[in-house]
């Protein structure tokens, strides 16, 4: 958040962090609603959001979720 905070302000980094915060509960109470991508091993689920995909498992039981950018990099 640090980065979000220097690069916008803290309202608007606050207020990305809470909309993420409101999709990871979408995808921890609906978690089929994202695209499966059947080219990860073992497939994984992929649910963009702005220039983030966010990348989870739904065949354990818990969901392990990665931000990254639209070229896949990590952050």
């Amino acid at each position: 958040m640090h980065y979000s905070i220097e690069t916008w302000s803290l309202t608007q980094a606050d207020d990305y962090i809470d909309k993420l915060n409101e999709i990871f509960a979408t995808i921890a109470a609906l978690p089929d609603i994202a695209h499966e991508g059947l080219k990860f091993n073992p497939a994984a689920r992929i649910h963009p959001h702005k220039e983030h995909f966010i990348i989870y498992l739904t065949d354990q039981d818990f969901s392990y979720a990665k931000k990254m950018t639209r070229n896949f990099t990590h952050h």
